[in-house]
């Protein structure tokens, strides 16, 4: 998987899933609130561009993401912004 997508798009497409969800008040909110700490904590935990072994298998979160030919990377060193950021 890589960073962008977990760190950009999975919360972008949340927040519009959020504003056609809102009848479920405080509840989404709980729900958005722990998303949020999840992936502070996966910012704080996972590195990039190394792979993490969790049991039996073992997955790596690639730093960059091609779209149209251009490309959008979060490295290592912007790990603790992420983790701020999204905390």
């Amino acid at each position: 998987m890589s960073a962008a997508v977990l760190w950009i798009f999975i919360p972008a497409f949340l927040g519009l899933a959020a504003i056609f969800a809102r009848r479920l008040g405080p509840v989404l909110y709980l729900i958005l609130a722990g998303v949020s700490l999840l992936l502070t904590w996966l910012a704080w935990q996972i590195p990039i561009d190394l792979a993490v072994d969790a049991g039996s298998t073992s997955f790596k979160i690639v730093s960059s993401f091609s779209i149209l030919g251009r490309s959008l990377a979060l490295t290592d060193l912007q790990r603790p912004l992420i983790a701020f950021v999204y905390l």
